[in-house]
């Protein structure tokens, strides 16, 4: 899910120094590629919350782009952070 609204909102969205140009075969409207960027952080909100994200294959991949398009990286650091210290999950030993 996560990399269909990575594509499906960098399309209405571009970053960096793309530009628009003209949308004509998207992916989705920008409406519904909004929604769909907002349940894919929602997900893996829940993911971090529940210690279940760390086990995912591309986990770089999806903080990657969930650090891009947060404006502000402390949920971000935060959320990964507590995973993490969780002893069970890392142990520190």
């Amino acid at each position: 899910m996560v990399f269909i609204a990575r594509s499906a909102y960098g399309e209405h969205h571009p970053s960096g120094n793309e530009s628009l140009g003209v949308l004509r075969n998207t992916l989705m409207t920008r409406e519904h590629a909004d929604k769909l960027k907002e349940l894919s952080v929602e997900r893996i909100r829940k993911a971090a919350d529940d210690s279940s994200l760390i086990n995912c294959p591309v986990l770089d991949l999806i903080l990657i782009w969930w650090q891009e398009i947060k404006e502000d990286n402390e949920e971000v650091r935060s959320r990964v952070s507590n995973v993490i210290r969780k002893e069970d999950i890392v142990p520190l030993n």
